[in-house]
């Protein structure tokens, strides 16, 4: 793959084989729009870094018929293997990454998550464990939960970056204190059902989920063949 796409009907990201979320808004053109380098070359965008080196692709692709998308990419003898979701209904885009040290000696491994290009209009600062943004989208903040420091050899570690949005820094908060309680396998069990409901033999599975994801009744598989710049115009215009 190219790249993956990540919706819930209401926003959509696009997550890049390195681990890059390049775009994150929302669908409706009047919504918040954090991150848009899917869009311009010169946009903002969130990477991952370890060791001042960002992940190297390996594999991309979507779990079943949904659209939960797992990643999976490596710094030096580390692999990062995340699965990417938006819950329905919650203004929040998780990933949650399995870490693991592949090589026979000990690794220090210090993962961080960096807003990248973000432009001058929009405010990025500390507050406690979040880094927020502040601009005329309103409020968007992230964390990763479970950050790594030394890694023993075959060792596994758990972490999680969560991402949410809102009017004010409160509603934000309150959004990334809830997320303990959801996980990817109760967003497939949501994605499950939303393909029961929309299933029908003229559209192909596929293009049924991307259609769910995006909230676009015309959006096909094969769209994701060319850069994302070339429908996102698109689908924000409707």
């Amino acid at each position: 793959m190219r790249y993956g796409v990540v919706g819930n009907g209401r926003a959509l990201a696009v997550v890049m084989p390195d681990l890059e979320v390049a775009y994150l808004a929302a669908i409706d053109p009047s919504g918040m729009r954090v991150f848009d380098r899917a869009q311009h070359p010169e946009g903002a965008c969130l990477r991952l870094v370890a060791g001042g080196r960002v992940p190297e692709p390996v594999a991309q692709a979507y779990v079943g018929q949904s659209g939960v998308l797992r990643t999976v990419a490596c710094i030096g003898e580390v692999e990062i293997d995340a699965t990417d979701y938006l819950p329905f209904a919650r203004p929040l885009f998780l990933r949650d990454m399995t870490i693991v040290n592949r090589s026979e000696a000990e690794v220090p491994f210090v993962l961080t998550a960096e807003a990248v290009s973000v432009p001058p209009n929009v405010s990025v600062t500390r507050d406690g464990d979040l880094t927020v943004l502040e601009g005329r989208f309103g409020v968007a903040a992230f964390r990763l939960e479970g950050v790594v420091g030394l890694l023993e050899p075959q060792e596994e570690a758990l972490v999680r970056l969560a991402l949410a949005w809102g009017p004010n820094r409160d509603a934000v908060r309150e959004e990334l204190d809830a997320v303990e309680s959801l996980s990817p396998q109760e967003v497939l069990w949501e994605w499950e059902q939303r393909m029961e409901q929309q299933a029908g033999p003229a559209v192909p599975e596929r293009d049924r989920v991307l259609r769910i994801a995006t909230g676009c009744a015309a959006f096909r598989a094969d769209w994701l063949n060319e850069p994302p710049a070339s429908w996102l115009d698109k689908l924000r215009k409707g």
